[in-house]
């Protein structure tokens, strides 16, 4: 073939033809450079994401690692189809609290609901979105629960540079027979109001037994605080995983350390509370002293946090999705429900949280002793099937309720075995039951200690109780 005619003949046909030929080797070593780059570029990447801290991910979008259900409460709230997250109005909270009541393990367990306990989460979504389609439940533990309650008590003070009176006995004493007449307790009624009003006051309610879930005031502080964590939380459908609830404990315990650490700023208003003599320290001072018996700060040591994060943690377990947890500050290879000089039955107390209690009553709170003694801070789980005939009597009320707690009766308790006298019972104060009896409000506590009595024989419940016991769960 003559190649000079052939080229002459078709010069269209050959350029086209070298073109692609450079076009071709150009694209081979194209790719290969590109291939290089993106090799050194993973590398760096690798390297970078080794020592440079990446910002942090966008929340999974499988629900399987979210926790739904455990020891605790939920936060609920409007999702709209913008993305956008709306508080409840009032009437609307009214309607959930109620189906979040009903929900509560503790209440399906005595309305002979116990298999619904499992899937509790699910039934309080289909309730909820029953009254609005755009409404979602999120599990918050308990502990977590309590530490935004406390802080909103602390930053009150703070705000009003002031212990709140309302932490004064008095201020919840509204009977007739502590006044001369009508006109001057209806006064004093009003007065509290405004001052409730002008303070934005957590301290509004106080119970001497385990409390009322139904109490007005207390639907009050739930509402409050459902509003608080929405806006501190921002939660997402279908909930948060334990390493989200875990961050937002470590904000609210790292709060705590520097309020615990904050008395000298706080000075002139400890001296206020104390010219006024007030009946309780209430947690802007329990939380910041360590006076007497009722400290019950977080110190930045390595136990007091730990302790907290710890009962998070067993919140949100699998355990806790069919358990609940009774917590103690005590040693539990030496608590036992038998005085052993006498061999009599012996109440053991027990919080039904960390800190409930810790209001007014601080000193009776789990979490004070647990941080008072070396290696003295443990849980007991007792399975939902188990409660109601285990040799402990557990409250019924929800975390407000027992945050609001004071006295001998508000929390957990061992129960006397079968056929003893309560009012025999070692481990209860019963003069200082009789005097809250009678400064409380008429029909607020019946004074009676039956919900300690238990259909358990004293060998079964002393083996029932070392059964509990040998499985409990040491915090520190």
């Amino acid at each position: 073939m003559n190649i000079q005619k052939f080229t002459k003949e078709n010069i269209a046909l050959c350029i086209c033809t070298l073109g692609i030929a450079i076009l071709g080797y150009l694209g081979y070593h194209a790719v290969r450079w590109i291939v290089t780059k993106c090799q050194k570029t993973e590398k760096i990447d690798q390297i970078a994401q080794q020592t440079i801290p990446l910002p942090p991910a966008e929340p999974p979008k499988s629900l399987e690692n979210r926790v739904t259900v455990g020891q605790g409460e939920y936060l609920v709230f409007h999702q709209m189809p913008n993305g956008d997250k709306k508080k409840l109005t009032q009437q609307t909270f009214e309607q959930i609290y109620k189906i979040l009541t009903q929900h509560a393990p503790l209440t399906l367990i005595s309305s002979g609901s116990k298999e619904d306990c499992a899937n509790r989460y699910a039934l309080i979504q289909a309730k909820i979105k029953e009254i609005d389609p755009t409404l979602e439940a999120v599990f918050i533990p308990r502990t977590l629960y309590e530490l935004v309650f406390i802080r909103k008590c602390i930053q009150e003070d703070l705000k009003h540079k002031t212990i709140c009176p309302h932490l004064s006995k008095k201020a919840h004493q509204t009977s007739i027979r502590y006044f001369s007449d009508e006109q001057e307790r209806q006064a004093y009624i009003r007065g509290l109001k405004a001052l409730r009003i002008q303070r934005k006051c957590w301290h509004i309610c106080r119970f001497y037994d385990a409390g009322d879930n139904a109490h007005v005031r207390v639907k009050r502080i739930a509402y409050r605080l459902n509003n608080v964590m929405l806006k501190a939380f921002l939660p997402m459908k279908g909930g948060f995983t334990q390493e989200q609830l875990a961050a937002f404990t470590e904000k609210e315990i790292v709060f705590l350390q520097n309020h615990h650490e904050n008395s000298e700023q706080l000075k002139e208003m400890i001296i206020h509370w104390k010219k006024q003599s007030f009946s309780t320290q209430g947690p802007t001072i329990n939380f910041v002293m360590e006076v007497g018996e009722t400290s019950v700060g977080i110190r930045k040591n390595e136990t007091d946090g730990k302790i907290v994060r710890g009962a998070v943690t067993l919140e949100c377990s699998r355990t806790a999705a069919t358990s609940l947890f009774l917590y103690r500050g005590g040693n539990y290879n030496e608590d036992h429900p038998v005085d052993s000089s006498t061999g009599m039955p012996h109440s053991l107390s027990y919080g039904s949280s960390l800190f409930a209690g810790s209001v007014y009553d601080a000193g009776a709170s789990a979490f004070h002793h647990m941080r008072k003694w070396e290696n003295k801070a443990y849980a007991l789980a007792i399975p939902f099937d188990e409660v109601q005939n285990s040799p402990f009597y557990v409250p019924p009320t929800n975390t407000v309720a027992q945050l609001f707690g004071e006295g001998e009766l508000f929390h957990g308790r061992s129960k006397t075995w079968q056929g003893f006298n309560t009012n025999n019972l070692g481990g209860v104060d019963c003069v200082n039951v009789i005097k809250e009896a009678a400064d409380s409000e008429p029909g607020v506590l019946e004074l009676k200690l039956k919900h300690l009595k238990s259909d358990l024989s004293q060998e079964l419940l002393i083996a029932q109780y070392l059964k509990y016991s040998s499985n409990a769960i040491q915090l520190k």
